[in-house]
């Protein structure tokens, strides 16, 4: 699976080494540490760019999407491209840009694609400007006073920018807005000019020529305009206008009636009660008219955000204003109905600093107001606020832009208006992922560093996680880890507390709460901790780092949750992190722990062998790099033996692969981005190899390595987290088969889940295919996730034309052979498939001529003949009906009357003068109610039924038992309608493998098999398709052949096949089956034609074998003649059956 994109460094200089809060010694060392090494080596800043095939998703805080244009001021959403899919336009105010990003579908957007407008770009507007039906855009550069307009060129790209210059000073353009002002269809354009407290001020509208181009006037408006609306307020058909306006007198909105010719007169005017910051029309109480809902900072000391709500009376008055408190200070707005109730709501994007903002969401109340705001953490100052659906679930989500933090945040919409938890606690500095209540869903526990707490989060249905449950544990707790302490099957929770030199235990109740926590005492500022059966006696024990005194403590478990006493081991300086696992292959958990060792800038590993009953060689050191903070301990080269991947706080991760007798060798070093502090691995990318992911707390992301094989990694890719990134955990959330992210943010006091969008190959070639000259061989590929394209190579040469997921061989030649795979792309970048042998015979195989399922397509008729072994001669074909070129020449047409004809059609291949036939029928191979059956060699009383393609093959029963020739015939049903084998039976011969006609494999099993005195003669059959092997079925050819069982056989003898109401007239009739003893009878039905249309196998009563036996057997949906087959080992009876 391919997940990557390339990625520039990310460095946030401004906030490189900066004070930490009242935070753990844990988490203040690291930050010492980072700025005592990092100072000096970041020379420049740069702007983050990231690879797209990680969707973010809204985990219980926001996830952030990187906006790649420099300081997002606004933002607007359409479906660009025309795919269906929710697009996302940004203004990159830093880069005097618009950005598009296609939307992928799943909360995710495609990397994006730039187009200037001046440097002074700060809002646009979306619309279909020259009615062609796709979206436009209008920007607006403030500095450069122009409207700038880019038409859709259809498949989401924009044409050359048109600008629109504006009398009006440098920076003297306000709020933009669009409607049809002159009613003639055509939306105009409006922009606020001359904004200062004093100005007089005017509206420039661009009024709309019906192609995409406009022409410029004035509209006198009153004092100070800053915000124009459009709507129809009076409900006249008439479009007017709502400015809100500023001057140092006043702050009010002004309403305007339009006269439907782009004229409007004065109405009347309502004021604010404090600084306008944007204003909403929509029918808020659901009266039926339009009101006004203006976002403003109240005036005085320690002001707060509030929403005015004019709630319009009739004829376009609005009555008193009723205010509801956001809190913070507001940004911009937008409505959507958020919780499916049929009402507007209202998101506000609010801040109090330049580093903490949030998007207030304020549910309608149903009377023309809201209920009381919830908020959601969105960044350092979300500016740009827009709604849409990216993630094609039918719900609103939600995107703004960040504007000081350069990225946008996405919040996806989990329901009831709902977009996550909130915080999960102050300060999560580090997690655990276990199915903590046993519903199959990965679950979260965060360790909250600063609130004294464990938050306890159960995953949803949907990828997502439910509200946070709060446990207390002992101070400052600063790692959690889970596992099964008292062998209950469900996961504990141990976490430690750096203060008191503790861990808490907090055994699960089987529903994953934790009632009450204990404690066990460790070393001085627990660091980090690991669970496993460490002593080897099947108990869950626990170790714990310390940091300051360099101790690791051993607490054995009993089984039961509780522990004995504890063993201490002394390990290297300042140890920050174990992990567990068996380095020597003895079948004991060993012990690896990182030492950060700061006093001599030279990070170490100390990896303890266990020696069993609890006991530990001395520790073997290991040079890493410089200020080792985190390790994991995983297979990282394929080899099965677990290797060592450290963090190391100068922007290094150490790779320490493993001997084998538990060694391990010199550590190589990768570069990741600024101040790495923990990391995770897992499959990123379905390759079958452990890749990393990272954390970077200077550089507010997260890095993933893919793993390129042999423990080597390609460099590193970035992805944008919340503030000061810690823990990481890699789990498949929303169980689609692929790795997602989960990461804890402690600077912004949330979690960012970033949810694996790339393309995984669900089903490739492997191995390798022999084929005769002139054979077709279809292989076809299929992958999860958005796939653009395919190419096939051969021998790394691009095969021309094979750009589909099936490659598709036809009048295979000798130069055809070689070795084959496809690379797809999508825009996360390609993925490379495994490769496929292809060998032509040229000589004789050793195996007989057989036909294979032939290659046809039901559109045009053609269709190519198959077969396999031979003696690689060449093979003539004879098929009335098809059209071809030669004999020789296996592809050819079927002719139009024939496609529809229900009679099979009957193909002869012929090779050095050996020949054999076969039958396809082409018109029930192409019906659209019928499943496609492929013929194999034998089909007399063999072959798969059509309706059970698809379902494990299995053998049924056996017919046509001859006991003087020693033959019978294998009945099959289910399988993919491919070639079935019947050559390994033992005691069974036949030279052609694919025939379902058996013979006993020598005279004197013969003679055993019809003498009743001998006990051989009882077969256990299985038979295999394309290697997969059926189950066994045993028959008693001895028994059937003797007399005692003839006896038994003649006392039912004669099978009576009744057919109740014949004809019928319904999709269904009532069979009566006499005479079948105890012996399963088969009964199917097929056309007239011969297809196969249903079957089944019924076993008759053993305590009353005389009885007739009834069953209902359903018919094809056309009227006509149906032939019903029954059948038992030794008899078999043809009825038909008249359907009206």
């Amino acid at each position: 699976m391919m997940t990557l994109f390339t990625s520039t460094r990310i460095w946030e200089k401004s906030r490189s080494c900066r004070k930490p809060d009242n935070r753990s010694v844990q988490f203040r060392f690291r930050w010492l540490m980072a700025c005592l090494l990092l100072i000096g080596l970041i020379t420049s800043d740069s702007v983050p760019v990231y690879g797209q095939c990680f969707g973010v998703s809204n985990a219980p805080s926001p996830s952030f999407s990187p906006s790649a244009g420099g300081f997002p001021n606004d933002l607007g959403t359409a479906d660009f491209n025309g795919d269906g899919l929710t697009d996302l336009a940004i203004v990159g105010a830093g880069s005097g840009t618009i950005l598009i990003r296609m939307g992928t579908g799943n909360g995710g957007f495609s990397p994006a694609t730039f187009y200037k407008v001046g440097e002074g770009v700060m809002e646009m507007i979306v619309g279909d400007f020259n009615a062609d039906g796709k979206p436009d855009i209008a920007a607006k550069d403030a500095v450069n006073p122009k409207i700038v307009v880019f038409l859709n060129q259809g498949d989401g790209s924009l044409s050359t920018p048109q600008p629109y210059p504006i009398n009006a000073p440098a920076y003297g353009l306000a709020g933009m807005a669009a409607g049809d002002l002159n009613g003639d269809g055509k939306p105009e354009l409006l922009v606020a000019v001359g904004v200062n407290e004093t100005s007089t001020g005017s509206l420039a509208v661009l009024e709309n020529t019906g192609n995409g181009t406009f022409t410029t006037s004035t509209l006198s408006v009153g004092d100070g305009p800053i915000i124009p609306k459009v709507a129809d307020l009076n409900g006249d058909g008439k479009s007017d206008l709502a400015v809100v306006t500023y001057t140092e007198a006043a702050q009010k909105v002004v309403v305007l009636m339009g006269t439907g010719t782009g004229t409007f007169t004065p109405s009347a005017s309502y004021a604010l009660n404090g600084l306008p910051a944007s204003i909403e029309i929509a029918d808020f109480n659901g009266d039926g008219k339009p009101d006004l809902a203006v976002t403003d900072r109240q005036i005085g000391e320690n002001p707060k955000g509030q929403v005015e709500v004019f709630l319009n009376t009739g004829s376009g008055n609005m009555g008193t204003s009723a205010i509801f408190t956001i809190g913070n200070l507001p940004w911009r707005s937008t409505i959507a109905d958020l919780n499916a109730d049929g009402r507007p709501d209202l998101v506000a994007s609010t801040s109090t600093s330049p580093f903490e903002g949030d998007l207030a969401v304020l549910l309608n109340n149903g009377a023309g107001g809201f209920n009381a705001p919830v908020s959601y953490p969105a960044g350092r100052t979300p500016i740009g606020i827009t709604a849409g659906d990216f993630n094609n679930d039918g719900k609103p989500d939600l995107a703004s832009g960040d504007y000081n933090g350069n990225k946008v945040v996405i919040l996806l919409n989990s329901g009831n208006g709902l977009f996550s938890s909130p915080p999960a606690g102050n300060t999560p500095f580090w997690l655990a992922s276990a199915d903590l209540n046993g519903d199959g869903k990965p679950d979260l526990a965060t360790a909250n560093i600063t609130a004294n707490s464990v938050s306890v989060q159960f995953g949803t249905d949907n990828g997502n996680f439910g509200p946070a449950t709060t446990y207390p544990v002992a101070s400052v707790p600063n790692t959690v880890a889970a596992g099964d302490l008292n062998g209950d099957g469900k996961p504990d929770l141990v976490l430690t507390s750096e203060t008191t030199n503790a861990v808490s235990i907090l055994l699960n109740s089987g529903q994953g709460t934790f009632p009450s926590a204990t404690t066990l005492a460790v070393g001085v500022i627990p660091s980090s901790l690991a669970i496993g059966d460490i002593t080897g006696d099947g108990k869950a024990d626990v170790a714990v780092t310390s940091f300051s005194d360099s101790l690791l403590t051993i607490y054995p478990g009993t089984g039961s949750g509780t522990f004995g006493t504890s063993l201490t081991l002394t390990v290297g300086q300042q140890p920050q992190s174990v992990d567990l696992g068996d380095f020597n292959g003895d079948g004991l958990l060993d012990i690896a722990v990182a030492n950060a060792n700061s006093f001599s800038f030279s990070g170490q590993v100390s990896v303890i062998l266990s020696t069993g009953n609890g006991t530990f060689a001395k520790p073997v050191s290991y040079e890493t790099g410089p200020a080792s903070v985190a390790l994991i301990s995983s297979d990282l080269n394929g080899d099965g033996k677990p290797d060592l991947a450290v963090v190391n706080l100068l922007g290094t991760v150490s790779i320490l692969l493993n001997t084998g007798n538990g060694s391990f060798a010199p550590a190589r070093n990768i570069d990741v981005n600024s101040r790495p502090f923990a990391l995770a691995a897992g499959d990123l990318n379905g390759d079958g190899l452990m890749d990393l992911a990272v954390t970077n707390q200077f550089g507010n992301a997260v890095s993933v390595l893919q793993n390129t094989g042999a423990g080597t990694f390609a460099p590193p890719v970035d992805f944008a987290t919340g503030e000061s990134p810690t823990a990481v955990v890699i789990q498949d959330v929303n169980k689609d088969g692929r790795a997602d992210i989960i990461v804890s943010n402690s600077g912004s006091d949330n979690l960012t889940l970033l949810l694996n969008t790339g393309i995984k190959f669900a089903t490739q070639p492997s191995g390798g295919y022999s084929v005769n000259p002139g054979s077709a061989v279809p292989i076809t590929v299929r992958v999860t996730g958005p796939a653009n394209g395919y190419q096939w190579y051969k021998d790394g040469q691009i095969v021309a034309g094979q750009t589909e997921p099936t490659l598709l061989l036809r009048n295979i030649q000798p130069g055809d052979a070689g070795r084959y795979w496809v690379t797809v792309v999508s825009s996360c970048g390609s993925l490379t498939s495994t490769a496929f042998n292809l060998s032509v015979n040229t000589g004789s195989t050793g195996t007989p001529l057989t036909f294979l399922p032939p290659v046809y397509n039901c559109a045009t008729g053609e269709i190519t003949f198959n077969t396999t072994g031979g003696n690689g001669g060449e093979i003539t074909f004879v098929a009335p009906g098809v059209q071809r070129s030669s004999l020789s020449n296996p592809t050819g047409m079927v002719e139009a009357e024939l496609r529809a004809d229900p009679k099979p059609l009957t193909i002869t291949a012929t090779q050095g003068g050996y020949t054999i036939h076969t039958t396809f029928n082409f018109a029930a191979s192409c019906t659209s109610d019928t499943v496609p059956t492929q013929p194999v060699t034998d089909t007399t009383h063999c072959g798969s039924p059509a309706h059970t393609l698809g379902q494990p093959l299995r053998i049924i029963g056996v017919t046509d038992v001859n006991c003087s020739t020693g033959s019978f015939r294998i009945l099959t049903e289910g399988g993919n309608g491919w070639p079935i084998d019947y050559s390994n039976i033992i005691g069974l011969n036949n030279q052609n493998p694919t025939s379902c006609l058996r013979f006993l494999d020598s005279q004197g099993l013969l003679a055993d098999v019809t003498n009743p005195g001998s006990d051989k003669g009882n077969f256990t059959l299985r038979v295999s398709q394309n290697g997969v092997m059926s189950g066994s079925f045993s028959f008693n050819m001895k028994q059937y052949c003797t007399g005692a069982a003839r006896l038994a056989i003649d006392e039912f003898a004669g099978l009576e096949v009744t057919v109740l109401d014949n004809p019928v007239s319904t999709d269904r009739v009532k069979v009566s089956i006499r005479g079948v003893g105890q012996q399963p009878v088969t009964v199917q039905v097929a056309s007239a034609a011969g297809a196969t249309l249903s079957g089944q196998t019924i076993e008759p009563s053993p305590n009353r074998p005389g009885d007739a036996i009834q069953t209902w057997v359903r018919l094809g949906s056309s009227a006509g003649i149906y032939v019903l087959r029954v059948s038992t080992l030794n008899q078999r009876k043809t009825v038909k059956v008249l359907k009206l």
